[in-house]
């Protein structure tokens, strides 16, 4: 949601295409939906659960989006609004592939720190959970 939000969204302004951010379906996939997990997790998921190799886990989900899209547009295919890639920063014609493997380098960094961010705060609120008080005899 940050890096849609922070990163992605200001680039799709000056992406060439018929690609309109933030329309319904927009919001809903890169907005909406993240903000629902992260409130789903503070109310209902159990603290103390994530592990501390979790957040590298957590970036396979994206490795395994980018290998999907550079496969469907090396085969042809095309992204909303034409393009042949779903965001800027994958276009190695404008980017180089230089600057595509560090676009997916810094973004990396940045979704792994996010998680360890999740890590933290799962510890935090794990200690501030209220203990149960001891059983009576």
């Amino acid at each position: 949601m940050l890096i849609y939000l922070f990163v992605l969204a200001p680039s799709l302004f000056t992406q060439p295409g018929a690609y309109q951010p933030f329309t319904l379906t927009d919001n809903l996939v890169h907005i909406i939906t993240p903000a629902l997990v992260i409130v789903d997790w503070l109310l209902f998921i159990p603290k103390g659960a994530i592990k501390p190799y979790d957040p590298l886990l957590w970036a396979l989900i994206p490795y395994a989006y980018l290998a999907f899209a550079f496969t469907y547009s090396s085969a042809g295919g095309r992204f909303g609004g034409g393009t042949t890639v779903p965001y800027p920063f994958m276009d190695a014609s404008v980017n180089g592939v230089g600057g595509v493997i560090a676009w997916i380098a810094g973004l990396t960094v940045a979704l792994i720190g996010v998680g360890y961010v999740y890590y933290g705060l799962d510890r935090l609120l794990t200690r501030a959970r209220p203990r149960p008080l001891p059983a009576r005899t």
